[in-house]
């Protein structure tokens, strides 16, 4: 490391790779520029197998699922979020439940692992969006309840078609240990430091090299600073040296000394003149 990164204003991302140096990162700004370099988009590996009944979905296959002639309920989560691990349970069983119909797929994804697009909107863990059959745009779950029960119903007045194939048998996977949800808040909307640190890095900073450019970019303009700083300041007065009186109290007890001395001598000449008369 360094690295370098270039951001454009409407949100596409350019990550440099190779030799790091001057020439290079203006080539690579110019290449930016020019389009010759394609977005950077993180993205989890596609699941070699993602056939169970919660599909797995990553930043390379998403357009890929969208496409599909379904209807898509997909759970946005962060694998360190209390709550999306309390909620892990029911998801798998809402997926094994509709498992057998093919107009609805239940789907999750990592928003750590994989960049989404910014129009969903995503600010807190878990997300759920639905996406109609054809639809790039998602719908919000907007309810309080998310257990089996509602978000089965749910699926069902949303969902394109009217009679789905349910199977009611399916029993709930067992519960995982008990989850630490106490940074979560809000049913799942989680506004904790981390949580905002975690979006940042997300949303800006794409992963770790990327707050180590910031550093180096900081110390670069410290350093410039510093030396700009040095140059038209001119050069500076050593300090005095220890033991040494500055001047001004020198002369200042040098006065005091002549004072003394003056009044010694008038008073030994009127007590002289006095004797005498």
């Amino acid at each position: 490391l360094p690295a370098a990164r270039v951001y454009t204003p409407d949100g596409k991302k350019f990550k440099m790779t190779g030799t790091f140096g001057a020439k290079e990162c203006v080539q690579f700004a110019q290449d930016v520029a020019s389009g010759k370099v394609q977005p950077f988009i993180k993205s989890e590996a596609v699941p070699a197998d993602n056939n169970k009944p919660v599909k797995v979905v990553v930043r390379n296959n998403l357009d890929e699922i969208l496409a599909d002639d379904s209807d898509l309920f997909l759970k946005v989560y962060a694998p360190w979020c209390g709550h999306c691990k309390a909620m892990a349970p029911t998801w798998e069983q809402l997926g094994s439940a509709l498992a057998k119909e093919n107009s609805v797929t239940i789907a999750k994804v990592d928003a750590t692992a994989n960049d989404l697009p910014d129009e969903w909107g995503v600010q807190g863990f878990p997300t759920l969006l639905f996406f109609p059959k054809g639809s790039q745009k998602p719908i919000e779950f907007d309810q309080q309840a998310r257990d089996f029960e509602s978000l089965l119903k749910y699926v069902k007045a949303k969902a394109s078609s009217k009679s789905l194939n349910v199977d009611d048998n399916v029993a709930p996977p067992p519960a995982p240990a008990a989850a630490d949800t106490s940074d979560d808040k809000d049913d799942g909307d989680d506004d904790t430091v981390a949580h905002i640190v975690k979006l940042l890095n997300r949303k800006y900073m794409l992963d770790q090299p990327g707050y180590v450019w910031a550093a180096v970019a900081s110390g670069l303009l410290l350093l410039s600073m510093f030396f700009l700083g040095m140059a038209f300041s001119g050069p500076v007065a050593p300090p005095p040296r220890a033991g040494k009186a500055p001047q001004a109290k020198k002369s200042a007890d040098k006065g005091k000394s002549d004072a003394a001395t003056k009044k010694s001598s008038d008073k030994a000449k009127t007590k002289g003149k006095t004797r005498t008369d």
